[in-house]
């Protein structure tokens, strides 16, 4: 199913009589094809691009093309490369003065502070997005509306984030593109069974809402098929072992994350990897497979888990306190306990210190030129 948005560009494309024009929204393109994970026909354009496009000739080609090498190190691996590429890109933006391209840039940017839990700077770079942003420019309105409903639902304002999500939606579906919607639904999804993880640790999460977790991510799943998205498989993986764990489905949620590290998509040493060894080793002890958990525990102790955002150490010591005391080693678990208290006191104060930097982008209307 090739989306409205492909159909479009590859039309202006087709017809244009401008070489210009054509790099332009070729580049446009090839951002596509990197976010919906067809890397090699992202690559291929970015290539072409760069044979004519690379001497400058073009300052508007040539931040595109920094676009689609940040957005191509960012969804194929991850890479910390992704942010250098996207702040030149958005350096270049402000030195031309192009409103759209600063405004559209500082939203990928914000969005990898995000993920990098760098909360200042996402603030600063949502700000900048947001004073350059006109209401043609839907890519860039869609990206800054989805982080800041991602923001508002992890610092425990749903309310403010559904309304935010809305939003997102609204101006995807108009763009017609369905790699961000796939977007959408995944992260409103992984984002409330992550949170209900956290806060399964003290509080009991009730079945219904375990299965409406479980039916959301169902959706992101069967909407990423239907659409042909790529880009998103192993972090809905992620998601659903997520949902395992909160049923106490152990057996299945060892056979899914055995199968997901044996990919190369999760990033060695990540949270996401570390996350994934510690609900192992918990599924393992519940198994009875004491030996194999015991080796797991030990690997992650020599780990340094206080690199980690609090959230995700909450999730890692959570599951490691409850292998030790399935597989006998109960004496090592106190101190995985203390820091999961410290995990979850300043997992409380960051939530709360996200909130304050979201007060000035609380309502939809602020996106109103």
């Amino acid at each position: 199913m090739t989306a409205p948005y492909v159909k479009n560009l590859i039309e202006k494309i087709t017809t244009s009589s401008d070489g210009t024009s054509r790099a332009r929204l070729t580049a446009e393109l090839a951002c596509y094809w990197a976010r919906v994970g067809e890397f090699d026909e992202a690559e291929r354009l970015r290539l072409e691009l760069r044979s004519v496009f690379g001497d400058g000739r073009d300052i508007r080609v040539s931040i595109l093309i920094m676009c689609i090498e940040g957005l191509l190190l960012y969804f194929r691996e991850l890479s910390p490369g992704a942010f250098d590429r996207l702040a030149r890109a958005r350096l270049l933006s402000v030195a031309s003065g192009d409103r759209e391209l600063i405004a559209l840039t500082s939203a990928w940017l914000a969005h990898l502070h995000f993920n990098d839990n760098r909360y200042v700077e996402m603030a600063d770079a949502i700000g900048s997005c947001i004073k350059t942003l006109d209401s043609p420019n839907l890519p860039a309105m869609c990206r800054v509306a989805m982080l800041l409903a991602d923001a508002h639902l992890y610092s425990g304002d749903a309310s403010v984030a559904q309304v935010w999500y809305d939003c997102a939606r609204t101006g995807a579906l108009k763009l017609g593109d369905q790699a961000f919607v796939g977007a959408l639904t995944y992260n409103r999804s992984a984002l409330r069974v992550f949170l209900a993880r956290l806060n399964s640790v003290d509080t009991a999460q009730t079945e219904d809402h375990i299965r409406l977790l479980s039916g959301e991510v169902q959706s992101a799943i069967n909407y990423q098929s239907v659409a042909r998205l790529r880009s998103l498989d192993h972090l809905l993986a992620t998601s659903k072992i997520g949902v395992l764990m909160l049923q106490g489905n152990f057996a299945a949620a060892q056979t899914q994350i055995e199968a997901l590290l044996a990919t190369a998509e999760v990033r060695p040493a990540s949270s996401q990897q570390t996350i994934l060894k510690a609900d192992l080793a918990r599924c393992l002890a519940e198994s009875g497979s004491v030996a194999k958990s015991a080796a797991m525990i030990n690997e992650l102790l020599s780990f340094e888990i206080n690199q980690y955002d609090f959230g995700d150490q909450i999730l890692i010591n959570a599951s490691l306190s409850a292998a030790c005391k399935a597989c006998g080693l109960a004496e090592r678990a106190p101190p995985l306990d203390t820091a999961l208290i410290d995990a979850l006191a300043n997992h409380r104060v960051q939530a709360s210190a996200i909130a304050r930097l979201l007060v000035p982008f609380r309502a939809v209307s602020i996106l109103s030129p």
